[in-house]
């Protein structure tokens, strides 16, 4: 009984578009990393990002956990 988390970093463009979801740890749980990956694809587009969160070339990565407890 140990909670599973998968770990995704979404990347997207200066105007919100989603680039890509990038998992960078599975949970063990194929249907929880599954699901992470298109509840992003599912949100996008994210209008209006503040101009601090625009990293180098024009690209903005957020870091994600999606958590299922135990």
């Amino acid at each position: 009984d140990q909670d599973q988390i998968t770990k995704v970093v979404i990347h997207l463009d200066q105007k919100g578009l989603l680039i890509k979801v990038q998992v960078i740890s599975e949970s063990g749980l194929r249907d929880l990393d599954e699901a992470a990956i298109e509840a992003f694809r599912a949100a996008a587009p994210f209008p209006n990002p503040p101009k601090g969160i625009i990293g180098k070339y024009g690209i903005i990565k957020i870091r994600w956990d999606f958590i299922l407890e135990a």
